[in-house]
């Protein structure tokens, strides 16, 4: 129960809102809104400032509206400690750059980056979508930011995907074509990182579980691949409506490749954290990002589950 003074002090507090209610009400809905966005959940979509891909807005965009989320894009610093973070020739001004000059380049690149964000505003908003805009953002502030998200959103051909995937805290949906996966493969290691990335991805898109997948699994042991066959049987059968068991023998990096390679339709490849994943290990610079650079592959990893 509580005590006569805090009775008091929610008295006070319900008549000082019904005064700004009538008063101002302009800035009671924006008290209230602001309220209300504190407790949805909390999506980041990450740009490189003058380059907005449609199908990185698109993705968050249904996601936010499935799941009654709030979208914080965010445009990273164009000069960042952490290195070039640059698409390869986001405009065409690296070609002329001799005869425009760093000034006019800087000017332009300015423009560029508003009218990503107006496009971006604009999209959020013909579909009913909350949204917050974050600008000069760099790499470490986002990485701090990903401690409370429910997911982050990029594109994977952007050059930083390699510097944030091994730190961020929560789980990441890299995308690489404008087309929703059509097909869906759960790279299975028999470790608690992959079953936990499952288990992510099972909360996060429960509309994706008609869709075609693959328990997937290269060169199982005896005892891992009964492990694989009862938790595929039990855990997972019941919560897909067209799952299927495939296991490879032979080269990894290759058996990973070809199995990658058979999913013609656009495909989503689930798999565990960065260090704590065999396939993980595939996502250095010695193997060029196999899975993201197939331009039919999105990629989800889990770090840690948010939902």
């Amino acid at each position: 129960m509580l005590s006569e003074g805090k009775r008091h002090y929610r008295r006070k507090c319900i008549i000082k809102l019904l005064i700004l209610l009538f008063t101002q009400p302009t800035i009671y809905i924006s008290l209230i809104l602001d309220y209300a966005i504190i407790f949805m959940k909390k999506i980041l979509t990450v740009f490189y400032p003058t380059v907005t891909p449609i199908h990185v807005t698109t993705f968050a965009i249904q996601f936010a509206r499935q799941n009654s989320c709030v979208i914080h894009a965010v445009y990273l610093s164009e000069e960042d400690e952490s290195g070039n973070l640059n698409y390869s020739f986001p405009n065409d001004l690296s070609i002329t750059q001799d005869f425009s000059g760093t000034e006019n380049i800087s000017q332009i690149n300015s423009q560029l980056i508003e009218d990503n964000i107006k496009i971006f505003k604009k999209e959020c908003e013909h579909n009913g979508v909350t949204f917050r805009i974050e600008k000069n953002t760099t790499i470490k502030q986002l990485i701090d930011e990903t401690m409370d998200s429910n997911l982050i959103i990029a594109d994977s051909e952007s050059n930083f995907i390699e510097q944030i995937l091994p730190k961020i805290h929560c789980p990441a949906f890299i995308t690489s074509t404008t087309e929703l996966p059509q097909k869906v493969a759960l790279m299975y290691d028999n470790n608690l990182s992959s079953k936990l990335a499952i288990e992510t991805y099972i909360s996060l898109f429960p509309d994706l579980a008609n869709l075609p997948t693959w328990l997937f699994s290269i060169n199982p042991d005896e005892e891992d691949e009964m492990e694989m066959k009862l938790y595929f049987k039990e855990k997972l059968q019941p919560r897909f409506s067209n799952l299927m068991l495939q296991i490879a023998t032979g080269n990894t990096k290759n058996e990973f490749k070809n199995f990658l390679d058979q999913l013609s339709a656009p495909a989503l490849a689930v798999m565990g954290a960065f260090g704590r994943s065999a396939f993980s290990n595939f996502f250095k610079p010695s193997l060029a990002r196999t899975a993201l650079k197939e331009k039919n592959i999105s990629l989800f990893v889990a770090h840690d589950k948010k939902f």
